[in-house]
């Protein structure tokens, strides 16, 4: 199925909501290092709504929701099969409709120049 990417990307900050904790505005605990749940407390893992992008300053992992999505599963960020699935699912756990004109996964490199992000 295809999906618009940009569509996809408004979807961050609920999804980041739906797997970690919100410390204050745009920062959380990371869901990838855990930062945040220390005795200090101190969330490094911020989103960028405008951007569609996240960055953690503790385990200097980033990217996008689908991205996010790949780590925490822990597939492959280079797989045709694990991006296609990352992005199906997550069309799905939205409810989006897929789109004849959104993005089509044919190899990891078609994938990251389709899917420009801060961080990546």
């Amino acid at each position: 199925m295809n999906y618009d990417l940009e569509e996809l990307k408004q979807y961050l900050p609920q999804y980041v909501e739906s797997v970690t904790v919100k410390r204050k505005d745009n920062i959380y605990n990371c869901p990838l290092c855990k930062s945040g749940t220390g005795k200090n407390k101190t969330a490094a893992f911020t989103i960028y709504p405008e951007t569609g992008s996240w960055f953690c300053h503790a385990c200097k992992q980033g990217g996008s929701i689908i991205d996010l999505y790949i780590d925490l599963h822990q597939m492959s960020r280079n797989t045709r099969e694990d991006i296609s699935t990352a992005i199906n699912e997550l069309g799905a756990m939205f409810h989006l409709i897929p789109d004849s004109n959104g993005i089509d996964i044919f190899s990891p490199s078609l994938y990251k120049k389709q899917h420009k992000c801060a961080f990546i």
